[in-house]
């Protein structure tokens, strides 16, 4: 699966260069962010991030 996403995401971006309005660019890439997976989800309005723990050895 992360192969065929991958596969995709260059076929989307070497592809970009065709696009020449400013706009249908930027909707372009809107439409290849909503396809990307994310664990972040939308809740009452407010959009609730899965942020990691820092590493400890930051943390020094």
């Amino acid at each position: 699966m992360d192969q065929l996403l991958g596969s995709v995401i260059e076929m989307w971006v070497d592809r970009m260069d065709n696009i020449t309005q400013p706009e249908r660019r930027k909707l372009s890439s809107l439409a290849l962010l909503s396809l990307l997976p994310s664990d972040n989800r939308w809740e009452g309005g407010y959009l609730k991030c899965s942020v990691p723990e820092p590493a400890s050895y930051i943390m020094r």
